[in-house]
């Protein structure tokens, strides 16, 4: 993840939970249909499978921030950056697959 990711997010989950969020934010961009399980599967973690599938669970269901709350701090970073004090923004996000990546785009 981008530097700015890592500090704009920091507030909200400590080193190691940021750790695993990167990973999971690899494997979101890298397979199109994504489920617990799967994610699971593909964790670069030595331990049985059914301890990284709960762990997974145990993230999604006991995330220190909601959705929301991680989109506002991104866009608190990288707003100031492309635009200038006062100026209107309109913001549409959207997500499209090339090739085998998902991504997330703000047009």
């Amino acid at each position: 993840m981008p530097e700015f990711y890592r500090i704009a997010l920091a507030p909200y989950f400590n080193p190691r939970e940021l750790v695993f969020l990167e990973i999971l934010v690899c494997q979101l961009q890298t397979y199109t249909t994504v489920t617990i399980e799967g994610l699971a599967s593909r964790l670069p973690l030595l331990i049985f499978f059914e301890s990284r599938r709960r762990r997974v669970q145990r993230f999604l269901d006991l995330a220190p921030a909601t959705v929301a709350q991680i989109w506002f701090a991104l866009l608190a970073v990288i707003l100031p950056k492309v635009i200038s004090a006062g100026e209107r923004v309109y913001l549409a996000l959207d997500r499209t697959q090339w090739k085998e990546r998902n991504l997330f785009l703000c047009p």
